[in-house]
């Protein structure tokens, strides 16, 4: 669970922390982030940290080939992880 005061929501500061977080995942190979989202912050998940609700399918998959925790009001949310670009495939030519 992540929560901010009201005196400094709306700064970033959660961006932020999420960006090192995917940073992380990125530099241990990691492909798919899931979590559990309450039905009221789905949206926040979906429009800001652009990720997508799990289908019945791809959430049975998962459930079969690994250990889920699932909370009764919550919907399972996917994202990919992003890969690590080499220097050369994320530099910029200006001329």
């Amino acid at each position: 669970m992540v929560a901010t005061s009201r005196e400094y929501q709306g700064r970033g500061y959660f961006q932020g922390l999420f960006a090192c977080v995917e940073n992380l995942l990125t530099s241990l190979n990691v492909e798919n982030l899931v979590l559990p989202a309450a039905e009221e912050a789905e949206s926040i998940w979906t429009k800001k940290f652009g990720f997508t609700k799990m289908t019945e399918q791809q959430l049975q998959k998962y459930q079969r080939e690994m250990q889920l925790t699932i909370f009764k009001g919550s919907s399972m949310l996917e994202k990919k992880v992003p890969k690590k670009t080499s220097l050369l495939e994320s530099s910029t030519t200006l001329i």
